[in-house]
């Protein structure tokens, strides 16, 4: 049976990719499956409907909202694109407090954002990496109910379910 990944699209300004890249790079080590532009996009492919199908197949959208992504008119139509769909989660995190004090107020309304700090990255990388095993099993049952009971300890009590007819 293979083991069912999360997918992470990666929102980002391309002038924070080197940050980006070492992000990619431990969230693939921890598992997780990341979907960016540079790595994924193929040469004469559209922009638009590239970027579009890849947030809408991924299971949570990961936001590094820094001063360069604010002023991309890109990465905030990605980030409002993904908070369309009620299948993806989204995940905005902020580099610093001066950035949070700069996002737009109809945002800050709408979604709670995080910060993932460089001095701070193992504690905002792992929060991330369980956010992004959380939005699958979201997106998708990785437990099916085929093979498992799912009944509470009441069961126990009915007849033919006891403890030794069950195992």
């Amino acid at each position: 049976m293979d083991i069912i990944k999360p997918h992470i699209f990666i929102s980002y300004s391309r002038k924070d990719q080197d940050f980006i890249h070492r992000l990619r790079t431990d969230l693939f080590r921890s598992g997780v499956q990341c979907w960016l532009d540079v790595a994924d996009i193929r040469v004469g492919e559209r922009l638009n409907p590239a970027i579009e199908a890849a947030i809408s197949d991924s299971t949570l959208l990961f936001a590094y909202v820094t001063e360069n992504y604010l002023e991309s008119k890109w990465c905030m139509k990605e980030l409002r694109y993904a908070l369309e769909l009620p299948t993806v989660t989204v995940a905005p995190y902020v580099d610093s407090e001066a950035t949070l004090h700069r996002i737009p107020v109809e945002l800050l309304d709408e979604i709670s954002f995080g910060i993932l700090a460089p001095e701070d990255y193992t504690r905002s990388l792992l929060e991330l990496a369980g956010r992004c095993w959380v939005s699958l099993q979201m997106a998708e049952r990785v437990v099916g109910s085929d093979d498992h009971i799912l009944a509470g300890p009441a069961i126990f009590d009915s007849a033919g379910y006891s403890r030794e007819d069950i195992m």
